[in-house]
């Protein structure tokens, strides 16, 4: 078997294991609505929450390799 097989069928068996340990029922409350869910649909909902953010952010900016010459061009 490759690497690539590998590492994602224990990514998996990891997933598998969080979902089954964490079934049990949480409260959110943000402002005034209350939600009872899943502890591990909270956890994976946060998680997507932080990438989408990371992932604007780093577009907002820009590539790195522009601004660094950019810098270089205006030093002389």
């Amino acid at each position: 078997m490759n690497k690539k097989l590998i590492v994602i069928l224990v990514l998996v068996g990891l997933a598998l294991i969080l979902i089954l340990q964490n079934t049990q029922s949480v409260s959110l409350n943000f402002f005034f609505w209350s939600l009872a869910l899943p502890l591990v649909v909270l956890v994976v909902g946060l998680l997507a929450v932080g990438f989408v953010i990371g992932f604007l952010s780093a577009k907002m900016k820009g590539p790195r390799d522009e601004r660094l010459e950019s810098r270089r061009n205006i030093k002389g």
